[in-house]
C-alpha cells in the first residue's frame, strides 16, 4: 500500500473499529481488491483507494440504535452524510492531492444508496466501481458466513442463490475487474457449502 494510502487508513482505522463489529474486517479485505483494480490502465487509485477505505467510517461516530438497526434506510443515509464529512477532514488533515477530494468525499456521500436507486442515480464509473468492490465483502467467506449467522439463516446454498439474484437484479459487477473477482468468489463459496450444506 502507498505511504499516502497508510496514512489515511490510519485515520480512518480509528473510526471502523468504533463502527459495526465487522466494518474494520470489511474494508481491510475489499481493500485487497480496489489494490488490484487501482493497477488498470482506466482507474485512478488516488481517487479508488481513499474512497474504499473511508467509505464506511461514518458508523463509527452513530448512535447505537443506528447501528443496530444498520439496514434502514434513516442508518444508511446517515452513516453516509457522516462519512462523507469526517472523509473531507481526514484528506485535508493529511494534506491529500486537493483535485481529488470532491470526489472522494462524493463518493463516501453516495455508495451505500438504497438498492433501488442503484443503477438510476449511481451512474458515474466510480460510483458503480466503489459500489461493486463494497457488495464483493458479501461474497468473501467473512461476509458471507457472517450473515448466515445473524440471519439465522438455515441453508446456505439457498442464500447464496439469493444474494447473486440480488446482485443481478441491481446490475452489479458491471466492470471486467469486478465480474471477475464476483465469479470467483462464487465458486469459492460454493464449494464450502457442498463441504458443509447447513449451519448450527
Amino acid at each position: 500500500m502507498k505511504l499516502i494510502y497508510a496514512q489515511i487508513w490510519k485515520e480512518a482505522a480509528h473510526f471502523l473499529k468504533k463502527g459495526r463489529k465487522w466494518d474494520y474486517l470489511h474494508t481491510k479485505i475489499i481493500i485487497r481488491y480496489a489494490e488490484k483494480l487501482s493497477k488498470l490502465n482506466n482507474i485512478d487509485g488516488m481517487i479508488l483507494m481513499p474512497a474504499v477505505i473511508l467509505h464506511d467510517i461514518g458508523w463509527g461516530v452513530l448512535p447505537k440504535k443506528l447501528k443496530i438497526n444498520y439496514r434502514g434506510k434513516q442508518a444508511r443515509l446517515a452513516h453516509m452524510r457522516a462519512g462523507a464529512k469526517l472523509a473531507r477532514q481526514i484528506l485535508l488533515k493529511i494534506n491529500f492531492p486537493r483535485q481529488y477530494i470532491s470526489e472522494i468525499v462524493h463518493l463516501v456521500g453516495v455508495h451505500d444508496l438504497p438498492s433501488e436507486s442503484i443503477g438510476g442515480i449511481l451512474t458515474a464509473k466510480y460510483e458503480r466501481l466503489l459500489r461493486d468492490i463494497d457488495l464483493l465483502w458479501r461474497f468473501t467467506k467473512e461476509g458471507f458466513w457472517k450473515d448466515i449467522r445473524e440471519r439465522k439463516i438455515e441453508d446456505p446454498d439457498v442464500f447464496l442463490k439469493h444474494i447473486i439474484a440480488s446482485a443481478k437484479k441491481e446490475k452489479a459487477f458491471g466492470f471486467p475487474g469486478t465480474k471477475a473477482f464476483f465469479r470467483k468468489l462464487i465458486k469459492g463459496l460454493e464449494k464450502e457449502i457442498k463441504e458443509e450444506p447447513t449451519v448450527g
